[in-house]
């Protein structure tokens, strides 16, 4: 999937695919330790999607960059990403999900 995802994003689909793309990467630079890439393909994600307006994208790019933080020891700014989150999600009306983010903090 990951493979399709980038096929799209570097072929005429950059738009919608491009931000799901680099966060699957963040994901496997994390579960592999390389953590330098993990924390720039997040902030890729993250910057895709504000970029194309995809504010639920953005929201779980903010979530899952957050956990990444807090796991890795950066506590506070783990809590801002968290919290930017769980805003985004609100605003785009995911109540119940924006009140599952705020356990994690």
């Amino acid at each position: 999937r990951r493979m399709q995802l980038q096929m799209w994003a570097d072929h005429g689909s950059k738009w919608n695919a491009e931000n799901k793309a680099l966060l699957l990467q963040a994901e496997k630079y994390y579960t592999t330790g390389n953590l330098d890439q993990a924390k720039a393909s997040y902030e890729a994600s993250v910057k895709s999607a504000r970029e194309h307006k995809f504010i639920n994208e953005e929201a779980l790019a903010y979530e899952l960059y957050g956990i990444f933080r807090v796991e890795t020891g950066h506590l506070e700014n783990g809590k801002e990403l968290l919290r930017k989150a769980q805003s985004l999600y609100a605003e785009w009306g995911a109540m119940k999900k924006a009140s599952e983010v705020f356990p994690l903090m």
